[in-house]
């Protein structure tokens, strides 16, 4: 093979990375973990689930360790097996009880701690809301104030001349715009009229409307 064969030939591809499994933690390492490390509580509820499990299968095993220990047939070499058993699975049962308790402690003070984090969520949106309305109504407030302060002084006008050339109130502004009655009242009730309106001054004491 040339020189520049050996120059231009591709290197070997490398060999394809091996996937690093986790380690598989133990029942007793994962309620440890959620004991310490502050689990989320459907983590801690789904490990309760699994140490109630741990402690029926212990208890199982206990009872059917205890009925070959005390069985007067069996041989003295399958009784201390049996014994051993039994110890083994009372340790267990006597250990899963405790974590059981621990973990629907530690569950009620997972639930607290999440309800009052999703609080805090809540009481941030509602400042950042609130932090806008206070621009909004500095801003905008009066200029809408006086927008409908201006329409409520030309409808004061325009009743006023309706009044003076005798026509009735069915001819009159707020009526035609509104779409009510002249004599304000519906099947669902009295309707208020827009002069009832209050205005409150942004600044200070009193009112904008009425005056």
């Amino acid at each position: 093979m040339t020189a520049t064969a050996l120059a231009t030939k591709s290197p070997p591809a490398a060999a394809p990375a091996k996937a690093v499994l986790p380690p598989v933690l133990s029942l007793d390492d994962r309620i440890r973990a959620a004991l310490t490390d502050h689990a989320a509580s459907t983590v801690i509820a789904e490990l309760a689930a699994e140490v109630d499990d741990a402690v029926a299968a212990a208890e199982k095993h206990y009872a059917a360790a205890n009925e070959r220990a005390i069985d007067p047939t069996i041989p003295g070499e399958a009784v201390a097996e049996a014994r051993r058993v039994m110890e083994d699975n009372d340790f267990i049962r006597q250990r899963m009880h405790e974590a059981a308790r621990r973990l629907k402690d530690e569950l009620d003070v997972a639930k607290a701690r999440e309800a009052d984090a999703a609080r805090q969520i809540e009481v941030s949106a509602f400042f950042a809301e609130r932090d806008l309305l206070i621009r909004d109504l500095r801003q905008q407030y009066e200029n809408a104030a006086g927008v409908i302060l201006s329409l409520l002084r030309r409808l004061q006008r325009s009743d006023a001349e309706l009044a003076r050339l005798g026509l009735g109130l069915d001819a009159g502004a707020e009526t035609g715009a509104r779409g009510v009655p002249a004599h304000f009242h519906t099947a669902n009730g009295p309707v208020s009229r827009l002069y009832d309106a209050r205005l409150p001054q942004f600044y200070g004491h009193g009112y904008l409307w009425p005056r």
